[in-house]
């Protein structure tokens, strides 16, 4: 088991919650995204950090963002790499630039075939439920 991934064979992987990511995940399952703002020279922190990258500062607090963006990368996947994606076979990866200027990885739903995704669309993030109480952000094509 990592410190970032429950995986389990049979079931989706999760995120392991810690103090660091707790709040994080919590808001998702409250249909909400909120993001680490450095205290000190206010950089949005995503991935989540101890320290923020640009200053090194521990220093944060959690704010809430739009969830509005756009896809800046992509790709599709015709296999499965986890036995629980077996069903969701082709499915998109895509980096999501967010308004305010962050990344996320996530993917793409909402679309009436996976070739409709493309460079550029505009998406809002949405949470999508698995297991353990667990809601991911995915964005879902405008």
């Amino acid at each position: 088991m990592s410190n970032f991934l429950n995986l389990n064979k049979e079931k989706r992987p999760s995120p392991e919650l810690n103090d660091l990511n707790r709040p994080f995940w919590e808001a998702c399952q409250q249909k909400k995204l909120i993001i680490q703002l450095c205290e000190k020279c206010s950089h949005l922190r995503y991935p989540i950090s101890e320290f923020c990258p640009k200053c090194l500062s521990s220093g944060y607090k959690w704010v809430p963002v739009s969830g509005n963006g756009e896809v800046y990368s992509f790709t599709i996947f015709h296999r499965a790499y986890h036995p629980a994606f077996a069903d969701k076979v082709p499915y998109n990866i895509a980096w999501i630039k967010l308004e305010e200027g962050f990344f996320m990885i996530s993917n793409v739903i909402g679309m009436d075939s996976q070739s409709d995704i493309q460079v550029g669309m505009k998406v809002t993030v949405d949470f999508e439920d698995i297991e353990d109480g667990i809601s991911i952000p995915v964005f879902r094509s405008n």
